[in-house]
């Protein structure tokens, strides 16, 4: 039983020291993976292509959060202009798109690479 909690310990060691150097090596490809998108969207480079492959850049708009607060903003703006249907379906579902619409959002870029 010794035997079994040394080996225990000294394989958990092992993964520990494996799973500190993998997060050291993700923190610095995150931080290179980061400079290289900055880089290449102020370069309008969308891609570029290396031996083995291809760094791509995907810009994604990701929709703002829809909560409460922005309901009832969007509603009031929606609500305050002149020209408003009259039906009541109608009406909720040109409120719902402009809520929709206009609720904002951030942009997201991720570096892509594809092999040859």
């Amino acid at each position: 039983m010794d035997d079994l909690v040394k080996k225990y310990v000294k394989l958990d060691d092992e993964l520990k020291q494996i799973n500190d150097t993998a997060k050291d090596i993700k923190d610095r490809k995150k931080t290179i993976t980061d400079l290289l998108i900055q880089t290449m969207i102020q370069s309008g480079k969308e891609s570029i292509v290396f031996e083995g492959g291809k760094l791509s850049v995907k810009v994604k708009v990701k929709p703002g959060a829809l909560n409460k607060e922005t309901i009832q903003t969007g509603l009031t703006d929606y609500l305050q202009t002149a020209n408003k249907p009259t039906k009541t379906l109608e009406l909720a579902e040109k409120a719902a798109a402009h809520i929709l619409e206009n609720r904002g959002g951030d942009e997201e870029a991720k570096l892509v690479r594809t092999k040859k």
